[in-house]
């Protein structure tokens, strides 16, 4: 990086006041695991999301709920996945937990709220007419 400096100056400033950790841990390798401990707080014992698929209970509140029920406006873009989602359906944030959400989730993902899909059907109606000629 500090070859580059001179290069990307802003990425050089945000370097210089961040922080580096010699040694981090995730609660979990799996991302719904460690989301959940993230977004709550608590241990995988205590908050029961084991794997990823599993919903996150109700009785616990995210960190985004959090925020939004003491009135910061709150966003989502991207994956959320602290519930189950298979089949292609799309996961669902609770009603008080964002003001607005965008779920981005891989390209093969065929849930009608993933914002690439969106994006694509719009801007290469062709490209994605080929890759799913049926919508389930």
């Amino acid at each position: 990086m500090q070859e580059r400096a001179s290069e990307l100056p802003a990425l050089a400033a945000l370097q210089g006041a961040g922080l580096a950790f010699a040694n981090a841990y995730a609660p979990s390798p799996e991302s719904s695991v460690a989301r959940a401990s993230l977004f709550t707080g608590l241990d995988v014992a205590a908050h029961g999301v084991w794997t990823d698929g599993v919903a996150l209970s109700k009785r616990d509140m995210p960190l985004p709920q959090g925020f939004a029920r003491a009135g910061y406006v709150s966003w989502l873009v991207g994956r959320r996945q602290l519930a189950g989602v298979s089949g292609w359906t799309t996961e669902h944030a609770r009603l008080d937990e964002y003001h607005h959400f965008d779920l981005a989730h891989g390209p093969l993902h065929r849930s009608r709220q993933n914002a690439y899909l969106t994006w694509l059907q719009v801007a290469e109606p062709e490209t994605y007419a080929k890759i799913f000629p049926r919508q389930a």
